[in-house]
Formats: structure tokens, sequence, C-alpha cells
């Protein structure tokens, strides 16, 4: 549909989601997605937009540094995540639960999936990112799929 350039056009002045996958393809250098991936980390250091992910991404993306075992990956991991002027790690409160046992209802869409959309929402977040075919656009949040602009 685009290139990452496109991607970076169109969410910049806005708040974006990530879900999960974004970092995972960053923080792994998955070779499939990682240029892209690390673009759009660069030019969230760049401030062209403020990204906005949510506690579960966290841990999700946390199992595979500590299933490695390894503490400095772990530790950079954390680090990452920790960026305040890169990235703001929204807590899920329990409007956000409920709206995603809302959103599961109406959509069908797993639970976890859900969450995502509905921290996004409780962010006022304007993008989400992913990789995820199964999330779709509704009302006032577009979801974006990343390999869309690879």
């Amino acid at each position: 549909m685009g290139t990452i350039a496109d991607l970076l056009v169109a969410t910049r002045g806005h708040k974006i989601y990530l879900d999960t996958n974004i970092f995972v393809y960053f923080l792994d250098k998955n070779t499939q997605f990682f240029d892209a991936a690390a673009a759009l980390m660069h030019s969230l250091a760049s401030r062209h937009a403020h990204a906005y992910t949510g506690q579960i991404a966290v841990a999700e993306t946390m199992v595979g540094p500590y299933r490695s075992g390894n503490p400095r990956l772990i530790a950079s991991a954390l680090a990452f995540f920790a960026q305040k002027h890169v990235l703001t790690v929204v807590r899920h409160g329990d409007g956000a639960y409920q709206h995603a046992a809302q959103c599961r209802a109406q959509t069908g869409v797993k639970l976890i999936d859900a969450l995502h959309i509905a921290t996004a929402l409780q962010a006022q977040c304007r993008y989400l990112i992913t990789n995820d075919k199964a999330m779709r656009t509704s009302g006032q949040l577009q979801i974006l799929q990343l390999s869309d602009y690879c």
C-alpha cells in the first residue's frame, strides 16, 4: 500500500499506539520487519509523533528476553520501555478491561487484542500500528498494518 515513509507522514503529529509485534520486530531484529520497525522507532525518538503502548505489550515483549535468561538482553529491553520521551506505557484501568470485553463481544477479536484497542482509545490515540490482521479499524481508532508499508 505504501512505504514506511508514507506511514511516518500519515502519523506525524498524532498519538499512536504500538502493538507488541512492533517491539518484538525491533528488539529481536526481525529480518522481515526490522527496517520498518527501526525507522518507526527512530522517527519517534525524533518526536515526529508520540507513541503509547499498554503494560500488557511490555509483558508480552519481555517473554523473549526472560526466556533467554540473558541479563543484558533483559536490562536492554527494560531500558527501552523506560524511554519516556519516546514511549508512554499506559496502565490498564478498569475501564479498559470493560471496554476490551465489549470490543471482544462485538467484534470477536482475541481478548488481548481487544485490550490493546481499548488501551489505545483510553490514551486517545488516532492510530494503532500492528501486524495482526485480525485487528480492524473501528470508530475513531484507525488500525495500520506495518506490512502494508514494507
